[in-house]
């Protein structure tokens, strides 16, 4: 009968079937301390809950292929559906009505810097205009423009792009055209009486290939109609209103009873939609 032991194993091996052990107690404590810590003993008797589906918009259409040129701000105020203010500079349609999923509505007005001003091809932060780069806080103060900003419950600063490069490119110019929209207003907002409105960023995203550029050029002149200053302003609100949602109903419902309104401000003229904060 054999006397050997594990004494008798050569020295090499002992250590390795240690090490062995040693790894496999450390993988069973980090298992323990990782299902601790993310409250494992807890949640394990924890009743499980289903959160509310948020309400489903209607899916964004496909953005349009259109290749006529946009229409001007002189048609548009031919056809009744803007208005001019401030010596010509801004514009304004009429109000419309928009409706969350409760129900709730707020009556919404759309605000568009004149054609002469545009975002600058491929930068997030620049309005360029007759003169060159305009200055966003005079653009805004004074006037029946800070009259109408003050009054407002809410205001939504639209951050929208033209094609400057690859999409995911042209969506982060929307969001951050948007938000210095934003930045700039809230200056503004020292000059109300009170509060003034709450202040809301959102994007459109790209626009649609309308350009008379062939192919999928760049062209900033032919496009700065897609890259327009626009906000929307929300006249009154019955309670705590969602305004993406409210917007979204209320844009596609005005559109489609306004077939001739300003054309680059059309949802289905872009690949996004999107309220920021």
């Amino acid at each position: 009968m054999s006397n050997y032991s594990y004494q008798d194993e050569p020295s090499g091996r002992r250590w390795i079937i240690f090490l062995i052990f040693l790894m496999l107690i450390g993988f069973i404590a980090a298992g323990v301390w990782f299902w601790y810590t993310q409250g494992g003993l807890e949640k394990a008797n924890d009743p499980v809950t289903i959160a509310a589906a948020p309400p489903e918009l209607e899916p964004l259409p496909e953005a349009e292929n259109i290749d006529r040129l946009p229409i001007s701000d002189e048609q548009a105020v031919a056809d009744g559906t803007l208005s001019r203010f401030d010596d010509n500079r801004w514009l304004e349609s009429e109000s419309f009505i928009g409706t969350d999923s409760e129900g709730r509505s707020a009556a919404l007005r759309i605000y568009i810097l004149s054609q002469d001003y545009a975002w600058r091809f491929g930068d997030g932060s620049v309005i360029e205009g007759p003169l060159g780069q305009a200055n966003l806080r005079n653009l805004f103060s004074g006037g029946d423009f800070q009259t109408r900003f003050c009054a407002a419950d809410s205001v939504l600063a639209i951050g929208t792009s033209s094609f400057e490069g690859p999409t995911r490119l042209n969506h982060r110019l929307a969001r951050s055209r948007g938000r210095e929209l934003v930045g700039s207003l809230s200056n503004l907002r020292t000059a109300c009486a009170e509060n003034g409105p709450q202040l809301l960023a959102a994007s459109l995203g790209e626009h649609a290939e309308t350009s008379p550029c062939p192919g999928r050029d760049r062209c900033p002149e032919a496009t700065a109609s897609q890259r327009r200053v626009i906000l929307v302003g929300v006249d009154s609100a019955t309670g705590e209103v969602n305004y993406d949602e409210a917007l979204w109903s209320g844009m596609r419902r005005f559109e489609e009873t306004q077939q001739g309104f300003f054309r680059d401000f059309r949802l289905a003229d872009y690949d996004q939609f999107e309220v920021l904060n």
